[in-house]
């Protein structure tokens, strides 16, 4: 007997109801990553492997946050923006989608990383809105070819400054650049166009190696069966990938997160967004040393929710891009980067309503789920 997934919501929040090939194809996604329909691997050393991170999922913390009014003057105070494109940033009394807001969260409100096992962050419904990994994850993303990596991305052509500001909790400094890389629906027409083809070769295989290590570290920690039936259906699908090339030399294709954003001393509008699976957010330092490790550098902000969760050098946060979220103003004075991997839900579409359903599409889309 299938079970369905503990979290389905993000599942369905921007589910398309249009009968396109293209708005089928994200239907037939959701409706079978909502049961896990696909087998997992049978192999012993598979099998072990999925046994180990089960176990390391039943250790975590889990912390409940229900929702609570955030209009309070004590604790610590958190900006973030969401003023539009033409407007400069504002701080009104109250916050809401579209608004921008001071927010103040008490130290019950804070999440913080642990040495020892992460924690699982879940609201009143027990619904998943993130998981924080055990900072060891850190390690995996933080290395010193990242922020060289990160430096030369936002060195390309392709940066902009509208929709992001650069105004910090503590002084005002540095400008706010953000760049996004990798395969991306044309707003205007039809069809996929892969950004990440006009990067330096050795820039993209930079990307694409820092893709995989953050792919890594949501396998680590996220139900195996709910990670084998995403990625099966993007191979189904023919989702593409980030494509690079590993330290060996050999070509590869990213399987989880098709796309990287990344942006310099950025702080957002509370959102939601339509992508079709989990994703990633992480913050650099771009001064990092041992001893400013334990520096906090921003606060991911789940305001609906009730909490924020405090972010340091390299520190990776599994999040729900349905709820309600955005990044907060840096905590520090030095430069920050924040790098997002994600999966847009119009790009399992295709994007492109010329592109029939093949025979196995249209079984996807027919098949009944208990």
């Amino acid at each position: 007997k299938r079970k369905r997934n503990a979290n389905p919501k993000h599942r369905q929040k921007h589910c398309p109801k249009a009968q396109t090939p293209s708005s089928l194809r994200v239907r037939a996604y959701m409706n079978a990553i909502l049961v896990c329909e696909f087998e997992m691997p049978t192999s012993i050393r598979a099998q072990r492997a999925i046994g180990q991170k089960k176990k390391r999922l039943n250790d975590m913390e889990r912390r409940t946050f229900e929702k609570k009014n955030l209009d309070h003057t004590e604790g610590q105070r958190v900006y973030f923006c969401g003023t539009n494109e033409k407007t400069p940033p504002g701080m009104p009394s109250k916050y809401s989608v579209g608004l921008s807001a001071p927010v103040f969260f008490g130290d019950e409100c804070i999440v913080d990383a642990t040495i020892d096992g992460g924690t699982v962050i879940t609201n009143d419904s027990d619904e998943v809105i993130a998981i924080l990994p055990d900072r060891k994850n850190a390690d995996s993303l933080s290395n010193k070819g990242t922020i060289g990596t990160l430096k030369a991305l936002l060195g390309t052509d392709k940066v902009g400054t509208k929709r992001s500001f650069s105004k910090a909790a503590v002084q005002t400094s540095g400008k706010c650049i953000y760049t996004c890389r990798g395969p991306k629906c044309i707003r205007n027409g039809p069809g996929i166009r892969d950004n990440s083809q006009d990067l330096d070769s050795i820039i993209r295989d930079e990307v694409f190696r820092i893709i995989r290590q953050a792919e890594q570290v949501l396998e680590g920690n996220v139900s195996p069966e709910y990670v084998h039936c995403h990625k099966t259906m993007m191979k189904k699908l023919k989702v593409p990938g980030f494509q690079g090339r590993y330290k060996s030399g050999k070509e590869g294709e990213t399987t989880i997160f098709p796309n990287l954003a990344l942006g310099k001393n950025v702080y957002l509008p509370v959102h939601t967004d339509k992508d079709c699976f989990l994703s990633i957010t992480s913050v650099f330092d771009s001064q990092s040393t041992e001893s400013s490790a334990d520096d906090i550098l921003a606060y991911f902000c789940f305001p609906y929710a009730g909490f924020a969760v405090a972010l340091r050098h390299g520190d990776c946060l599994i999040f729900d891009p349905t709820e309600p979220h955005c990044i907060s103003s840096k905590a520090v004075e030095r430069d920050i980067f924040c790098t997002s991997f994600y999966c847009k839900s119009a790009l399992v579409g295709g994007n492109d309503n010329s592109r029939k359903l093949t025979d196995e599409e249209k079984a996807l889309v027919e098949q009944e789920y208990p």
